[in-house]
């Protein structure tokens, strides 16, 4: 099914798979498709809309229908037939955004809450993140929010969110968030973050260690709020 959907969806679809056939295809239907341009097609092709039928869906839905799918495959065998699937259920056997995860850390960190820090970086490694990994989406994230902070006032959401590289809908979160930290402890946390990333790549220590000094540094000093 996985290649019947490659070939059906992502060539299929694409306008380099029907630039150089299309004109055929019009001379075969030239009732429907005569005053049809290219682009025209390719895009109505492409259209995306919800559906609860994912034999009908289109290639963006097919996917999250198999996934989905997945996650209430886990939870079945999870429960082991019960009628009734609780909140606990779900944050037990179901996928986690790590993106989530990264902000709960950072409100621990803001907190000065070490031992709920390292839960959550725990929890992390427990869905097969690797250290390095998170590292790198702690740098990520520490950029971003020294790019909402240091943001000029009068920015819609929209431009905000261009601004730093992120989804519209989480811009209040970075907002809400960036208010725990001055300017100048986000450039430190940056900065520890590289360098971190730098002791490895030198061989100087282990990625695991490092990240973990890394949060026990983060964790272990006063925050200034900005």
């Amino acid at each position: 099914e996985s290649q019947s959907r490659f070939y059906e969806n992502i060539i299929g679809r694409s306008k380099a798979f029907w630039e150089p056939i299309y004109g055929k295809l019009v001379e075969t239907f030239p009732e429907q498709l005569s005053d049809i341009p290219l682009d025209q097609f390719v895009q109505a092709v492409n259209h995306v809309e919800p559906s609860l039928i994912r034999t009908e869906a289109d290639e963006l839905t097919y996917c999250l229908h198999i996934m989905i799918r997945y996650e209430l495959e886990k939870l079945i065998s999870y429960t082991h037939g019960r009628e009734e699937v609780t909140c606990n259920d779900i944050d037990a056997v179901c996928s986690v955004q790590v993106t989530g995860q990264i902000f709960k850390m950072l409100d621990a960190v803001a907190a000065g809450n070490r031992k709920e820090t390292f839960l959550l970086y725990h929890d992390l490694l427990a869905l097969k993140e690797s250290p390095m990994s998170i590292l790198y989406l702690l740098t990520r994230h520490f950029n971003i929010l020294l790019q909402v902070k240091d943001a000029p006032s009068g920015l819609s959401r929209q431009e905000l969110a261009k601004k730093a590289g992120v989804p519209p809908f989480t811009v209040g979160k970075y907002q809400s968030q960036c208010k725990h930290f001055t300017k100048e402890k986000l450039c430190k946390m940056l900065e520890l973050c590289i360098n971190t990333e730098y002791c490895f790549k030198q061989g100087r220590i282990s990625d695991q260690i490092g990240v973990e000094m890394l949060l026990l540094q983060f964790a272990s000093t006063d925050e200034a709020v900005g």
